[in-house]
């Protein structure tokens, strides 16, 4: 058993040096989820057009729903998904922030971005929670990034 660990913990691929290029060996059980342009979510709810980025704990990819609107469906890390659904902070702040700006600034809470669908998906590389949200245009880039990282950064 130690062995088919040891062999499954060595690394196959070389990383890429470049930014803004993946880690193929996080497509495994655990991982990342493979998707491919034209793939179908939720029932054939959600069909992929273009793949928007990816994380620590997801991809990203614009989609469009059976009426033809565009959305955001972000396909999370089976390791990441085991967790409760409360305790899954891209799920619980935007849904906080959503509730508190209703009661205190209805103008403002347009420009919240907030899901509106959630669901399991299982696939290849185990099971997994995709949520939907409005596509709010093009990433926000910074000039003064550290490489690899994609927080924002202040430019002070």
């Amino acid at each position: 058993m130690n062995v088919l660990f040891s062999m499954m913990s060595q690394r196959r691929f070389r990383p890429s040096q470049l930014d803004h290029v993946e880690d193929l060996e996080e497509y495994r059980p655990g991982g990342l989820h493979p998707v491919e342009i034209g793939d179908t979510f939720a029932s054939g709810s959600y069909r992929v057009l273009h793949k928007l980025g990816f994380g620590g704990t997801s991809s990203i990819w614009l989609t469009c729903d059976q009426q033809l609107s565009t959305g955001r469906l972000t396909v999370m890390r089976a390791e990441q998904s085991a967790k409760a659904r409360d305790r899954i902070v891209e799920r619980t702040i935007p849904q906080k922030l959503h509730d508190i700006l209703r009661a205190n600034d209805p103008i403002a809470l347009r420009n919240v971005k907030i899901m509106e669908d959630d669901f399991m998906h299982q696939g290849l590389n185990g099971a997994r929670l995709c949520h939907v949200s409005r596509f709010a245009g093009p990433s926000v880039h910074c000039a003064g990034r550290v490489s690899g990282s994609k927080r924002f950064c202040s430019n002070k």
